[in-house]
């Protein structure tokens, strides 16, 4: 048997392993791809190991992020389509976005695979930006302006824009987010983990979403190209510009949501309606604002907090938390809680 094939057999099993051991294989993988990439690696230091693995690459041909896209049933040809908008949005919109580096043959997303890793993944390179992320005790008006005008911004490319004809991303409607056809259905998931108060307010968003969608419709007007997750987690602030990261759950749904999910975190604090009035007023100096997208906004903002209530479902207490705090006081919203 060879050194290597004797050194496979040893490994311990992937799953077995601590966060930082997963993390310190993935980096091997990470490596073999940047080899594809033409690469020479001179460092390569790891953010985060969670639904994907990101590193901070310093080489010879500069600074870049590096990304294991581990998300399940994510292929290459889905990965190479949120790298097709973040060209298009380079080339054609007036904000700033990270874009994609090319292999030697054109390649923009590599397939890697390394010992010890139950499989291959697609793996990309990305132009590094500078800024910060801005934490909640720092944030002010201006920053929910810019916060609003990027959501704004980003829409504005979104309905413009023609994707390919082979362009592949998720869905992100009801039943997608919430009901059967989710990654953590409600119907499936709620029963088993969740206490029946909280499962009887999850099954009412439910269907307020729905009811909403209904209203609403899927036209071009209503539902399109959204970010999915534009929080103040994924944007960095630099020069008075906010600069969007993290499309990797982009994909096709309700404009409203991208508003909803700027607005959910500050709902439970103080000033909201300050808040609030900062987002929409940002978002105006790009775009009309339309007054159904506000009448709907608790509905929306109350099933994303939904849907991190089945991501944690395990944790009790970050189910109590999220359901005190959010889920069901936005059940109770009214429209004057929102400014016109």
């Amino acid at each position: 048997m060879q050194t290597s094939e004797r050194t496979k057999t040893n490994l311990k099993s992937y799953d077995s392993l601590t966060q930082r051991g997963q993390a310190r294989r993935l980096r091997e993988l990470a490596k073999s791809a940047l080899r594809q990439f033409g690469i020479r690696v001179h460092r390569l230091e790891l953010i985060k190991h969670l639904v994907n693995t990101t590193f901070r690459l310093r080489a010879d041909e500069g600074e870049f992020l590096v990304r294991v896209h581990r998300e399940k049933n994510y292929t290459v040809h889905l990965v190479e389509s949120e790298l097709a908008w973040l060209l298009a949005l380079s080339k054609e919109a007036d904000v700033t976005v990270q874009t994609p580096y090319l292999a030697p043959d054109g390649r923009m997303v590599v397939l890697a695979e390394a010992a010890g890793v139950p499989q291959a993944y697609p793996v990309t390179v990305l132009s590094w930006i500078k800024g910060r992320i801005v934490p909640q005790v720092r944030r002010t008006i201006r920053h929910y302006e810019g916060l609003g005008r990027l959501v704004a911004t980003l829409h504005k490319h979104a309905i413009q824009w023609d994707p390919p004809d082979d362009f592949e991303r998720p869905v992100y409607d009801a039943i997608h987010q919430l009901g059967k056809l989710s990654v953590r259905p409600l119907p499936e998931l709620g029963p088993r983990y969740l206490p029946a108060y909280v499962l009887r307010d999850m099954e009412a968003v439910y269907e307020r979403r729905q009811e909403a969608e209904k209203v609403l419709g899927t036209g071009c007007e209503h539902f399109g190209l959204i970010h999915f997750d534009l929080s103040f987690s994924n944007i960095l602030f630099y020069g008075g510009e906010a600069l969007p990261i993290d499309f990797d759950a982009c994909g096709f749904g309700f404009y409203a949501y991208d508003l909803g999910v700027a607005l959910t975190g500050p709902f439970a604090y103080e000033n909201f309606m300050a808040r609030c009035e900062a987002v929409f007023r940002g978002y105006r100096q790009v775009l009309p604002l339309k007054r159904e997208w506000i009448e709907y906004l608790p509905t929306f903002m109350a099933s994303r907090t939904a849907s991190y209530i089945l991501h944690v479902a395990a944790d009790p207490k970050a189910v109590e938390s999220q359901w005190r705090s959010l889920l069901r006081p936005l059940l109770k919203a009214t429209l004057d809680q929102f400014p016109p």
